[in-house]
């Protein structure tokens, strides 16, 4: 018989956790809060701070937590909130609980969580640099694309696009 239940994700999480992890674009531990759960979809609502720093201990080490507002591109000032799939990544943990800082579901759906990312596009975006690539982007033509699988180079995961 199973230990686990369908009932909540694996690890569990409650509406005004604050999740941490480290982004490997910035270098530096990120947070977010759960602002919902909805079980019929096995989903959270995620909605990133505006914080970037070294690993925190208690929330308290977040300062002033407020949301990421995104104005890089055409994103005009939306909240970075999203709803993932409820498990957290192993690299993520609970850091704690804090007040809801926005009590509105998202509309958006991502399919893997990916906390820090967004803060690093706006943070580049804010510095002027509107060319910013992601340095762990790769660009392959159809033919090399085809060329490296054929010379059975490992299938990865993280291919965010193809062109």
């Amino acid at each position: 018989m199973s230990a686990t239940t369908s009932d909540g994700p694996p690890r569990p999480l409650a509406v005004g956790d604050v999740v941490v992890g480290p982004n490997d674009l910035l270098s530096e531990w990120v947070a977010a809060q759960i602002t919902d759960i909805d079980p019929d979809w096995k989903t959270v609502g995620v909605l990133e701070f505006d914080w970037s720093g070294p690993e925190p201990l208690t929330t308290d080490d977040l300062g002033a937590v407020a949301p990421l507002r995104l104005t890089h591109h055409s994103w005009k000032g939306r909240l970075s909130h999203a709803n993932c799939d409820w498990v957290l990544p192993r690299s993520y943990r609970v850091l704690g609980r804090l007040p809801l800082v926005h009590n509105q579901s998202s509309n958006s759906y991502t399919s893997r969580w990916r906390l820090g990312d967004q803060l690093a596009r706006q943070r580049a975006w804010d510095r002027g640099d509107h060319d910013w690539q992601d340095p762990g982007a790769l660009e392959l033509s159809p033919a090399d694309l085809e060329q490296a699988l054929n010379d059975g180079a490992s299938v990865q995961n993280a291919v965010s696009s193809l062109k």
